[in-house]
């Protein structure tokens, strides 16, 4: 591939990208089996359409969210196939995973009300955290494409193929038994 045909390719990549990220993303999340295996299925529905635009040039994407959508499907599907044929071969131990907060307290100001209420932060939202690992992975793709992605009820019905007072009903009463279960701890402590 000539200079300049790579960079019309690369240009024409990072256009594609921008415009159909959020709704791919919300795709993935949606038809996923496991919220852990977001990312890495965007990254390679995105690797892929880029080495089709290398193979086959920018005019080969007629309707670039229709392409990006067919590619994460495919992706999402042959993804979870071969963990399917992975899982009858072998058995892996569960990986015990690092749950401390991304940010590093150095970066944080020095001040100790900063630090104090940084930490606050930390711990409700590790709570929160562990309330929806126990609850079923639609109400937790739910809540990650509501709060998350800031996706509406609408567009989460549509995604998930529900019916939009499912998704209120599932949001509400997941948070009003969150509230619950924590104005309980705060009165016992």
């Amino acid at each position: 591939m000539e200079r300049n045909s790579q960079q019309r390719a690369a240009e024409y990549f990072n256009q594609l990208y921008e415009e159909t990220k959020q709704r791919t993303l919300a795709l993935i999340t949606a038809k996923c089996g496991n919220l852990d295996d977001i990312q890495d299925i965007f990254q390679d529905t995105y690797v892929e359409i880029y080495a089709i635009i290398c193979r086959k040039g920018i005019d080969y994407i007629e309707h670039p969210q229709a392409f990006t959508d067919k590619i994460a499907r495919q992706k999402i599907y042959r993804y979870y196939r071969l963990v399917d044929r992975i899982k009858k071969h072998f058995i892996y131990p569960k990986e015990t995973e690092d749950r401390e907060g991304d940010a590093d307290l150095t970066e944080l100001a020095i001040d100790t009300f900063e630090i104090e209420e940084w930490l606050d932060e930390q711990a409700a939202k590790r709570k929160i955290e562990m309330f929806l690992e126990k609850k079923s992975i639609e109400i937790r793709k739910i809540f990650y494409l509501f709060y998350h992605l800031e996706k509406t009820i609408p567009e989460i019905a549509m995604l998930m193929e529900i019916s939009e007072s499912n998704v209120k009903n599932k949001i509400y009463r997941t948070i009003k038994e969150m509230r619950e279960l924590y104005q309980k701890e705060e009165v016992s402590l």
